[in-house]
């Protein structure tokens, strides 16, 4: 019996074991819930994707770290994941730290390039408008 592999619309890579006339019908309602159809050779890589998250952190760790003033002695401080979504294939994060410094910080992992991106941001103002 066949075996379709994909990514679920909230991360998760599934497996669905089919008959051969149920493998187009298959295909198609998971594309239409969200989810990503990957072959066989994808597993390893998307089931890391706790390994992403935990890098993704890491990440934003190490620029924090590496911005402080080195002349203070480095706080106590965690980093955290606001948000995170797939879209075409991708990961993107925003992450914070507990820092009272207002900033947050987007990580992207563009799976085409197997490329890791690093944009980082300073909050101003949170204004309400009505």
């Amino acid at each position: 019996m066949p075996v379709i592999y994909y990514v679920h619309k909230d991360g998760d890579v599934k497996s669905w074991s089919l008959k051969d006339e149920e493998m187009e019908i298959a295909e198609k309602l998971i594309i239409n819930y969200g989810g990503t159809i990957i072959n066989e050779d994808e597993i390893t890589n998307e089931r890391s994707a706790e390994n992403m998250d935990k890098r993704a952190i890491q990440i934003v760790r190490d620029y924090v770290i590496e911005h402080l003033d080195k002349s203070d002695s480095t706080p106590v401080f965690d980093v955290f994941t606001v948000w995170k979504c797939y879209i075409l294939g991708n990961v993107k994060y925003l992450i914070s730290t507990t820092l009272p410094d207002g900033m947050y910080y987007e990580v992207t992992y563009n799976k085409d390039k197997d490329e890791i991106y690093l944009d980082a941001y300073k909050k101003f103002e949170n204004r309400l408008i009505k």
